[in-house]
């Protein structure tokens, strides 16, 4: 991916600091399998009917997900994988 190709999204939370801490601790450990999955769900030929239904399957996420356990960036993080194959993000 191309240095263009980044967005930055800012916004304003109004939580408590537990919440914001737990918030950030979240999003330190999952960046980068939700980076890479934002990379490859759009190059699969069933791309175009999840965006239409707003849902992707599990069984597609975990494909997915089994994919990047050869990555070598992710074969140190295989408890993130685990975690997140096992965890219900599918709505997009």
């Amino acid at each position: 991916m191309e240095a263009s190709e980044y967005f930055v999204v800012r916004c304003l939370l109004s939580a408590k600091l537990e919440t914001r801490r737990q918030l950030w601790l979240l999003m330190e450990r999952y960046t980068l399998l939700i980076n890479k999955l934002l990379e490859l769900l759009p190059q699969s030929p069933e791309f175009t009917a999840w965006r239409e239904s707003g849902y992707i399957p599990n069984r597609s996420l975990v494909e997915f997900i089994e994919m990047l356990k050869s990555d070598s960036v992710f074969k140190a993080a295989r408890t993130i994988l685990y975690i997140s194959q096992n965890s219900n993000p599918k709505h997009l």
